[in-house]
């Protein structure tokens, strides 16, 4: 029972608090939010008085909306441009919105008196349709005038316009044609090619590599990187990464020797002299646990060779071919094979240290696979520069 009126007690607070919140929408002219507030009460079916406040509150903010609204589509009305067209045509559509909230409650009994509750309901289909017909015929016009191929953003605008107008009608004149038209022109090429500036080869299979932006994620919706020219395309930019030097360190062998002591716990059979185990009572094997000392001596040889490759990546606008940016890019790769020897007692030796003895000396790569095998590092250096300093319109 004490729990049944604590429920009874939040809800009438909580049916308070709303009705206090719609009142404060309505007083600070957001009749919108206090027409939302109102129908979710009403949605909640509740009868209590509070609830029938709700009524007259929501007639009180729709008015005021509608009213708000009317007065809206008035002025812009006043000045013919798109962005008023497409407010007007908002605004009907809002005001069909709140009334299909509305009419699920209607008719609605007046809560002081014997009569209905009286909404000014409005079919505002006539007004939709030559709002929305104003709005696409000046979206369409305005996108029209936009295309121009020596105007990338402005073309980038109309596409966004034409958008819009097939959102609303899919189908409206030569809209998807006109699209096609602006996105071409708005696009932006750019041509990106590597030379090489050292004295050393590079594999042609890591400037393949290097050059696939496919892999690298650059291409977005308006930019696209080409790595060969195509004749019938005027380009924006030229990136050329330049390789300026590659070192290769000479092969190394580095050779050290430690001596490895641990104290271990050695355990084993209890023996009698004649080497027989003993047993306890029950026939069990006795064991023993004892600390030795065990040592060895642990070999180890390394094979080091590396590779050090310096890069320039530069942009360049075009036709005027102004070099814009510059950025130095510093890759290196390290070859290590670690392998060994030992003598002792191998109990002493640790997980890594098995790993070394068990492996194998190997031959050293060529400059050439250094190189392909420095390949990712150089990748993702490039990448990030591109990916942080990526060409686009503002």
């Amino acid at each position: 029972m004490k729990n049944f009126y604590l429920l009874v007690l939040i809800a009438l607070l909580s049916s308070c608090n709303s009705t206090k919140r719609v009142k404060q929408n309505l007083l600070s002219g957001n009749y919108y939010e206090a027409i939302q507030m109102a129908v979710e009460q009403l949605q909640k079916g509740k009868t209590n008085n509070k609830t029938q406040e709700q009524k007259l509150l929501l007639k009180e903010a729709f008015k005021k909306y509608k009213d708000k609204k009317t007065d809206q589509i008035k002025f812009w009305q006043k000045e013919d441009d798109y962005k008023n067209a497409e407010h007007i045509y908002t605004a009907y559509l809002d005001l069909k919105k709140v009334q299909n909230q509305i009419k699920p409650f209607l008719p609605m009994q007046h809560p002081d008196r014997n009569k209905p509750l009286k909404f000014d309901i409005t079919d505002y289909s006539g007004k939709i349709l030559q709002s929305q017909d104003q709005y696409l015929s000046v979206l369409y016009q305005d996108a029209q005038n936009l295309i121009s191929p020596n105007d990338q953003l402005a073309c980038r605008d109309a596409y966004s316009k034409l958008e819009k107008i097939q959102n609303i009608d899919p189908n409206y004149k030569d809209v998807e044609m006109l699209k096609e038209d602006a996105y071409q022109m708005g696009l932006e090429f750019v041509y990106v090619k590597a030379y090489n500036d050292t004295n050393k080869v590079i594999p042609k299979p890591l400037l393949s590599e290097l050059l696939d932006f496919d892999t690298f994620g650059l291409n977005d919706f308006w930019t696209v990187y080409h790595r060969e020219t195509q004749d019938n395309i005027n380009y924006d930019y030229d990136i050329v990464i330049g390789f300026q030097s590659i070192i290769f360190s000479p092969e190394r062998v580095i050779e050290k020797e430690r001596s490895i002591q641990e104290t271990i716990e050695e355990t084993g059979y209890q023996r009698d002299r004649d080497g027989n185990i003993l047993r306890d009572e029950n026939g069990d094997k006795l064991t023993y646990t004892k600390e030795i000392q065990a040592e060895g001596t642990l070999q180890t040889i390394r094979q080091v060779k590396s590779v050090q490759v310096t890069a320039k990546v530069e942009y360049f606008k075009l036709p005027d071919d102004q070099r814009t940016a510059t950025h130095n890019m510093n890759s290196d790769f390290v070859f290590e094979n670690v392998y060994g020897d030992f003598s002792g007692d191998e109990r002493v030796l640790n997980d890594q240290e098995v790993d070394i003895i068990n492996n194998k000396a190997v031959p050293f790569p060529s400059n050439e696979q250094m190189l392909l095998d420095a390949g990712d590092d150089i990748k993702n250096r490039l990448k990030r520069i591109l990916k942080r300093n990526k060409i686009g319109l503002h």
